[in-house]
C-alpha cells in the first residue's frame, strides 16, 4: 500500500462517526482484522461522514482506491 497523506480522517480512535476529508471520487473499503471486506462506500464529496457505530470494538484497515492508486491506514472503533 502507498502512504498518501490527502485523505484524512478522524477521531482515530471513533466511537462511530468517521469523518474523512480529501475523499473525493474515491472508493473506501472497510477491512476487519481478520482481513475481511466490511464496507465498500464510493465517495463523492470532498468531506463525508460514515457511520461506524454497528461495527464491533477492534481494530480495522481503511483502504482507499483512487487512478489505481492504493491507500491503506489503520483506524480504531471503540464503543
Amino acid at each position: 500500500l502507498d502512504e498518501n497523506e490527502n485523505i484524512n480522517f478522524y477521531p482515530n480512535p471513533t466511537d462511530g462517526l468517521l469523518m474523512i476529508e480529501n475523499a473525493k471520487q474515491q472508493e473506501l473499503s472497510i477491512y476487519n482484522a481478520m482481513g475481511t471486506l466490511i464496507s465498500n462506500t464510493m465517495i463523492l464529496n470532498n468531506n463525508f461522514k460514515l457511520d461506524l457505530s454497528k461495527l464491533a470494538e477492534g481494530n480495522y484497515m481503511l483502504v482507499s482506491h483512487k487512478n489505481g492508486v492504493v491507500t491503506g491506514k489503520e483506524m480504531i472503533v471503540r464503543n
